[in-house]
């Protein structure tokens, strides 16, 4: 498993990062920024459902979970600051 989405030469960001480097990675809090985020939990479960290690599938999970929280966190942050 790469650490770069199929298709494209943009590697997959830290999976923890304090929120004041993802508003400056993201250039504030904007939906385009946690959709992003939805869409790298999409393609860790599409790769997982793919995956027939069972320790690689359930860490392939686990980020996926994170990133979808991570999406909803800084949705919950982007529509107070609005």
């Amino acid at each position: 498993m790469g650490d770069r989405r199929e298709g494209t030469s943009r590697p997959l960001p830290a999976l923890i990062l304090p929120i004041e480097i993802l508003r400056l990675l993201c250039g504030g809090l904007n939906m385009a920024c946690v959709e992003e985020y939805r869409q790298y939990a999409a393609e860790l479960i599409r790769i997982a459902q793919q995956t027939h290690n069972s320790n690689d599938k359930a860490t392939l999970l686990d980020m996926a979970q994170r990133w979808r929280e991570l999406a909803e966190k800084l949705g919950r942050e982007g529509n107070v600051a609005k």
